[in-house]
């Protein structure tokens, strides 16, 4: 009898801890979120991308289906496709290349940022992920320089934003859109 009464009490406070996870690990739902990307056939993401040059700033609306991407917005532009193709991202228009401007300094255009956050999606490295409800954040090492946070619904793993950052200050933000 006294033995039921000192291990009950141990039991009780075992499940109560067990159970403050709620049975999830961030850096297992991070990992999940890599097979996930790996696994989809033609993955499609679509979000508002804000690029920041330092002196202004420039939104588009891409969408990136397989290996092409549409822009969406500004106005001016929507309509032109790009398209991956072995180390990079051409812009087509017309017949004719057009150049979106580099944001970082390894040259990372927003035009190619889709397809790049995707790849930090299926391949990057973890370097730190944590859960706040139902939000899935993680953080991307891609260089000593470079940066991607990305915040990710926990139940769906569909991407909710991404913040990239070189040397600290933001070069790219996305919202996705759904």
């Amino acid at each position: 009898m006294k033995k039921a009464r000192v291990l009950l009490p141990i039991f009780a406070l075992f499940i109560l801890l067990s159970g403050c996870k709620g049975g999830k690990d961030a850096y297992a739902l991070a990992n999940e979120v890599k097979n996930y990307y790996n696994e989809a056939s033609e993955p499609a993401l679509t979000a508002r991308v804000i690029a920041d040059y330092g002196d202004r700033l420039s939104e588009f609306t891409l969408s990136l289906e397989g290996d092409e991407i549409t822009i969406l917005a500004p106005d001016e532009v929507s309509g032109i496709k790009a398209r991956l193709s072995g180390g990079g991202v051409s812009l087509v228009y017309s017949g004719a290349e057009v150049f979106s401007g580099a944001v970082t300094g390894s040259g990372l255009s927003p035009v190619a940022s889709l397809p790049f956050m995707l790849d930090c999606f299926r391949s990057g490295t973890v370097a730190s992920a944590w859960l706040d409800g139902e939000k899935l954040t993680v953080d991307y090492y891609v260089s000593d320089t470079v940066s991607l946070r990305a915040e990710f619904d926990a139940s769906t793993l569909s991407p909710v934003a991404a913040l990239l950052t070189e040397e600290g200050a933001r070069a790219l933000s996305a919202e996705f859109i759904y």
